[in-house]
């Protein structure tokens, strides 16, 4: 029993007649006919009843046409994950970038990744956390490198955990607060704070935190830009926040103070991908060059 049979024995059912069969697949009908009575005298079972005006499938060959399917769902299914580990094949990737976690992607993982493969094509497109989530459950994103709270989950997409991080607040120098080692979250009581956007990861955290303790300090959103929101805190407009891990760029010292939340606000960083969509070849090697930098 083989493949080729299996495709001839699909096409009549679904087309109802060994000529169109034969039309369809380019095939003689009398070869369509010989392959046929071959599979029978194989499976020593009868598969098409014929008449003069019309055939009908027995039992036997209702079964088969099933399994048929399956089979040449199967194969063609193994024919493109088998092209996806192919050398030459071309590789596209829209991936979407947190403007708070993701800026070493650009310099560490993208330029060697695009001269490994040169005739690769990789959107870099960043986002807020809103934005980010939605772009992938609509399929305008492949995957995401961004930042999530420890302990998040969303049915619709899955979570790639590769580091721990934690939100910080940033002070000028000068700030009231600079001498507290953590900041309560009360402290923050009528100041002034940079959040991003309301749809950033940030201004949710912080958002929903004050609607549970009472406290109302003044919010600053207008931004999506982490330079933006650094140079509020350097002129002394506003507190800032900032998601921290073992690949944050470094803070000049004399310009600002890092400070954790009382009680910490713990993250997770990694991709986020559209939930059981398969990992593109694209998806998998860039991956695998982000996981490199960070072992």
């Amino acid at each position: 029993m083989d493949l080729q049979k299996l495709i001839y024995l699909e096409a009549i059912y679904r087309l109802g007649s060994f000529t169109k069969a034969s039309e369809e697949l380019h095939v003689s009908q009398p070869a369509i006919t010989k392959a046929v009575k071959s599979l029978e005298h194989f499976l020593e079972v009868d598969l098409i009843i014929r008449d003069s005006r019309s055939i009908s499938f027995t039992d036997a060959g209702l079964a088969l046409v099933r399994w048929a399917v399956r089979i040449m769902e199967d194969f063609a299914a193994a024919e493109r994950e088998m092209a996806e580990f192919s050398e030459s094949a071309g590789l596209h990737l829209n991936l979407g970038i947190s403007n708070m976690v993701g800026g070493w992607l650009y310099s560490e993982v993208y330029s060697p990744f695009i001269r490994r493969y040169p005739n690769s094509t990789v959107v870099l497109k960043e986002y807020p956390w809103g934005e980010i989530c939605q772009s992938i459950i609509d399929k305008e994103l492949d995957m995401a490198y961004t930042t999530w709270e420890k302990g998040f989950s969303d049915p619709r997409l899955d979570l790639h955990y590769y580091l721990d991080s934690q939100l910080y607040a940033v002070l000028p120098p000068k700030h009231e607060l600079r001498s507290r080692r953590q900041i309560p979250f009360s402290c923050l009581d009528g100041q002034t704070l940079s959040v991003f956007a309301k749809n950033s990861l940030i201004n949710n955290i912080i958002t929903q935190k004050c609607r549970e303790l009472g406290i109302h300090p003044q919010m600053i959103s207008v931004t999506n830009h982490f330079s933006n929101m650094l140079e509020l805190v350097n002129t002394g407009a506003a507190l800032g926040f900032v998601v921290m891990d073992k690949k944050s760029a470094p803070f000049n010292k004399r310009k600002y103070i890092l400070r954790p939340l009382d009680e910490p606000v713990l993250l997770e960083t990694g991709f986020i991908t559209r939930h059981g969509a398969p990992m593109t070849k694209a998806m998998r090697l860039f991956a695998q060059y982000v996981q490199a930098q960070l072992a």
